[in-house]
């Protein structure tokens, strides 16, 4: 899976109001509170992608999530 094609999934599970990008932080959009990361969580699991919730407070911004997913998918 790409990081283009993880970016358009995270877009497609949180379902954004505010214009999401790479450098947008997570802790500053609404967007990326608690329903929205579990919205991510689920939706990536059935990929056979797994990420602990503690792995997500460890990253900053939507780049740095893409980055993770990326890695737990190869």
């Amino acid at each position: 899976m790409s990081e283009e094609e993880i970016f358009a999934k995270i877009i497609e599970a949180v379902d954004p109001v505010d214009e999401v990008s790479l450098e947008t932080e997570l802790l500053s959009s609404a967007d990326f509170g608690s329903l929205g990361l579990f919205n991510i969580l689920v939706a990536f699991k059935p990929l056979g992608v797994k990420i602990a919730m503690r792995d997500l407070v460890a990253v900053d911004t939507v780049g740095d999530l893409v980055k993770l997913i990326a890695s737990r998918a190869a």
